[in-house]
Formats: C-alpha cells, sequence, structure tokens
C-alpha cells in the first residue's frame, strides 16, 4: 500500500492536474474516488442519523398522544399541609396529606396548606422557595443536567442538579429521576426539536414545546407522585401559559415558603436531624 502522500501528490497513479491550479493541489484518480466515497458515506451518514432521528421522534410522539391526561393531578380534593406544633417539646413542623381543605382547617393545630394533591419529597419550605426563586431558569438548568446526564449517566445529573439548584436530597433524587425518564421515553423529540426549533421553552415562548409536552405526558405523572409538589400545585405562575382554572392551584397559602417562620423551623428541624 503506498503511502498517504503518495495518494495524494504522488505517483501510485498519474496525476491529475489542470493548468490553473497550483502542482500543489493536482491528486490521483485513486485519491479523487477514496474522496468521493468519503464524501458519499458522510452523507449516508447524516440521511440515516436524520431518519432514526425522526423515526424515534414520531414513535415517542404517538404514544404522547396515547397518554393519560394529567389534569387529575391538579383537580384532586387532597391538600398537603404543613402542621406547625405547639408542643416545643415535639418536632416542629409536621408535613401530611389532608383529605380536603375541610378537614386541613378543622385540624386543632394551625396548618398552612402548602399545595394542592398528597405531599412528596419537595414538599418543604426549602424546596418550594427554590421553586419560586427559579420558575424563569430551572428549566434551562435541567435541560443542562440533562445534556450531561445523557453523556455521563445518572451521578452527573445528580451532582449537577445539586450545584447549580441545590434542592434536598430526597427532592433532588425526583428531579434526577424526572431527567432519567426524559431520556428513556422523550430524546427523540427532544434531540429532533432542538435541532430544527428553538429549544429555550423558558425564555423565548409561551405554550408547551414538544419537548416539555412529552416530558410533562410521560413523566410528569411520576415526577408529581415523587416530587407531590410542582409550581402549579403551589399556585406558583412562570411565563408559560397555563389553563389557570384547571391547572394552578388556589387552596395553597400565597407565599408561605417565604414565611420566616415556617423558614427557621424547617432548618431547626432539618440540623437537629443532621440534614
Amino acid at each position: 500500500m503506498p503511502p498517504l502522500t503518495a495518494l495524494l501528490f504522488g505517483g501510485w497513479k498519474r496525476r491529475v492536474c489542470t493548468p490553473k491550479l497550483p502542482t500543489v493541489f493536482c491528486i490521483s484518480p485513486t485519491a479523487r474516488r477514496y474522496a468521493k466515497a468519503a464524501v458519499q458515506y458522510t452523507l449516508l451518514c447524516f440521511v440515516l442519523i436524520i431518519l432514526v432521528l425522526w423515526l424515534g421522534a414520531e414513535y415517542e410522539a404517538f404514544r404522547i398522544r396515547r397518554a393519560e391526561s394529567t389534569l387529575k393531578f391538579y383537580q384532586t380534593d387532597s391538600v398537603c399541609g404543613i402542621i406547625q406544633l405547639q408542643n416545643e417539646s415535639e418536632t416542629p413542623l409536621l408535613i401530611d396529606t389532608f383529605e380536603n381543605m375541610t378537614v386541613a382547617e378543622a385540624y386543632p393545630e394551625p396548618v398552612t396548606v402548602a399545595h394542592c394533591g398528597d405531599c412528596g419529597k419537595c414538599s418543604n419550605p426549602h424546596d418550594v422557595n427554590i421553586y419560586d426563586d427559579t420558575k424563569n431558569t430551572l428549566f434551562d438548568t435541567t435541560l443542562t443536567c440533562g445534556k450531561r446526564a445523557f453523556i455521563w449517566g445518572r451521578r452527573t445529573a445528580d451532582k449537577c442538579m445539586m450545584e447549580n439548584v441545590g434542592f434536598t436530597e430526597p427532592c433532588n433524587e425526583c428531579w434526577v429521576e424526572n431527567i432519567l425518564c426524559d431520556l428513556r421515553y422523550c430524546i427523540f423529540t427532544c434531540i429532533w426539536y432542538g435541532l430544527f426549533n428553538e429549544a429555550n421553552t423558558g425564555q423565548d415562548q409561551k405554550t408547551l414545546n414538544p419537548c416539555t409536552r412529552c416530558d410533562e405526558l410521560r413523566c410528569g405523572p411520576e415526577f408529581v407522585t415523587c416530587a407531590g409538589v410542582n409550581r402549579r400545585r403551589a399556585g406558583i405562575l412562570s411565563d408559560i401559559e397555563r389553563d389557570l382554572k384547571n391547572e394552578v392551584c388556589h387552596e395553597a397559602a400565597p407565599n408561605w415558603w417565604k414565611d420566616p417562620v415556617l423558614q427557621d423551623k424547617w432548618k431547626q428541624q432539618n440540623h437537629e436531624r443532621g440534614l
């Protein structure tokens, strides 16, 4: 086999030159065939990749169309309440699910309604406060951590979320699981949308794009069950348009996560637990 320089510029076979080109640009017929084949294979690979992405996105879109509505998570009677126990010898705060608002209001101890639906791992002042503070940036952060998880796996996603968001560990687990769920069920949709559309819903668009819609319908139920609370369940509005009547909780106490008393008791309680 002749060396590469001989193939390109040497005499394994007679070089092909044109009077208008310097000698350095002369290439042999064999090299021209190799170059042509390389271009053809590159184009073929590109077409195959696009075809796979399109087929994958179409299949995921089919599953999305068959997915159940998530409205049941926002039209439930149950509420999650934060109970401020008056006996100082007991745990300062108790977070529990109540069957409905009437039961919560009738409880003998003061109850702050945190959000609609059952309590979960994110149903606490610290995590909901982060929800509010990052309502217009959290999407971008999770998207970045999702890209890292796609390459490096779960541990990278977990570290990325802890360092860039700061949820409690149990809540962070729910978010990491949601990222992994997106990689399983929405990866083709999100890549396709990212290639051919604007991927940033959080800042530039007012409605759900195909990627975030896939996340909501395919992974949202599992996430809400784990976390207990998302922004809509806590009554927090972002710049994404929502159905205010059917998708946003109106029973949650306004800005309860900013209450300094609840914040202090939460910090004290978790400091004593070593969390």
